[in-house]
C-alpha cells in the first residue's frame, strides 16, 4: 500500500515537473511513462502475475506500446536523451525474453529486472526536462 502510493507520488511529481517546465517532448515523453506506469499497476492488480511462466502478456503490450510513443518522441526531437529514453524502454521489454525462452527464474525476479529499468527511464526525462528549462531561461536571459 505504501509502496503504491510511494510511486503515485513520484509519478504526479514527474508529470508536473515535465508538464511546467518542459517543451512538448518532455510532455509526451512523462506522458507516456505515467500512462503506461499506471497501465501496469492496473493489469497487475487486475488480472496478477498471469501468462506466459509468470509475465502477463498485456504487459508486455503496453510496454511496446511505450516504446513506440518514446520512438516517435526520440524521432522528431531535437534533443539526445529521447534515444536514451527508448533504448531503456528497449532493454525493458528485452528482458520479457527470459521468461519467454523459459529460462528457469522466478517471476518475482523477472517482475524486479523488468521494473528496475523503469528508474533510470524516469531519471533521463527529468535530466532532460531540467536541462532544456535551464538551456530556454539562459536563452531568454541572452535575448532580453
Amino acid at each position: 500500500m505504501y509502496d503504491f502510493l510511494a510511486v503515485s507520488f513520484l509519478l504526479l511529481l514527474l508529470g508536473g515537473f515535465a508538464f511546467v517546465f518542459g517543451r512538448s517532448d518532455e510532455r509526451i515523453a512523462a506522458a507516456t511513462f505515467v500512462c503506461t506506469s499506471l497501465a501496469s499497476v492496473l493489469i497487475e492488480a487486475r488480472t496478477g502475475l498471469i501468462g506466459h511462466d509468470g509475465v502477463a502478456v498485456s504487459s508486455v503490450v503496453v510496454d511496446v506500446l511505450a516504446l513506440a510513443g518514446y520512438m516517435v518522441v526520440a524521432v522528431r526531437s531535437e534533443r539526445f536523451w529521447p534515444l536514451w529514453v527508448a533504448g531503456l524502454q528497449l532493454a525493458m521489454i528485452l528482458t520479457y525474453g527470459f521468461a519467454f525462452r523459459r529460462i528457469d527464474l522466478p517471476p518475482e525476479l523477472n517482475a524486479g529486472v523488468s521494473s528496475f529499468w523503469l528508474y533510470p527511464i524516469a531519471l533521463v526525462i527529468v535530466i532532460g526536462t531540467s536541462r532544456n528549462a535551464r538551456r530556454r531561461a539562459v536563452e531568454g536571459r541572452a535575448i532580453g
